[in-house]
């Protein structure tokens, strides 16, 4: 027969709130940039088997003229200094 424990289980100790206080900060950020690290991937992942089963080679030119004409018409200033329609020329 097998021995049953009469002792009851110590609950688990709770963190204490200053360290819970100092990681959140850190965990909402790694969980954010794992969030859109996948998201890169998976937009990569479905462009590539679009570009092998669906799409013609005209989709990729057509695609970056679109591009090129949103970043040229919305977008007028850049950190880096110069407008980005400049940094695509």
């Amino acid at each position: 027969m097998a021995k049953t424990d009469s002792r009851p289980k110590a609950p688990p100790k709770p963190k204490p709130f200053l360290l819970q206080l100092i990681f959140l900060p850190w965990t909402l950020f790694s969980r954010l940039f794992t969030g859109l690290l996948i998201a890169i991937l998976l937009s990569i992942v479905i462009e590539w088997i679009g570009m092998i089963f669906w799409w013609d080679e005209e989709h990729a030119q057509r695609m970056f003229i679109q591009e090129y004409n949103v970043i040229k018409t919305s977008f007028n200033f850049s950190i880096l200094g110069s407008p980005p329609i400049i940094l695509i020329n």
